[in-house]
């Protein structure tokens, strides 16, 4: 049976201050940095693994110290009766609103905010900071 999965895939140059990142069909990770409102990191969504041979290209962006991004399944963000860049606006707003961008400890309530409460669907969310 051939399966479909999305992914996106990160790398950390800390000697030269970026992160490089590839994505095969996966949501675009959140960017916090200290003293700039968060956004989505600049990626198109590219063909799913097991979906055919694709060449992808990696999107490298600043990352400093303190920087962060929050990786996520499409579960904390998507809901029935509305579209996914709604919900995708409602993380990148919660994440605004985080006490020093620290998600590592509020990311259980920003999971709780975020995702659809009447969706039995899987969540998963993922904290990188660089120190």
């Amino acid at each position: 049976m051939d399966q479909l999965v999305t992914m996106v895939y990160a790398v950390v140059d800390p000697s030269r201050d970026e992160v490089a990142l590839a994505n095969a069909g996966h949501l675009p990770p959140v960017v916090l940095r200290r003293g700039a409102a968060p956004e989505l990191f600049p990626l198109d969504g590219g063909l799913l693994l097991g979906a055919g041979a694709a060449e992808r290209t990696a999107v490298t962006l600043p990352f400093a110290r303190g920087d962060a991004l929050l990786a996520f399944t499409d579960g904390l963000v998507e809901r029935r009766d509305e579209d996914i860049e709604a919900g995708m606006r409602r993380l990148v707003e919660v994440c605004g609103h985080l006490p020093d961008h620290d998600v590592s400890r509020v990311l259980g309530g920003l999971v709780h905010e975020v995702s659809d409460p009447v969706r039995d669907d899987d969540v998963a969310a993922l904290f990188l900071r660089r120190t």
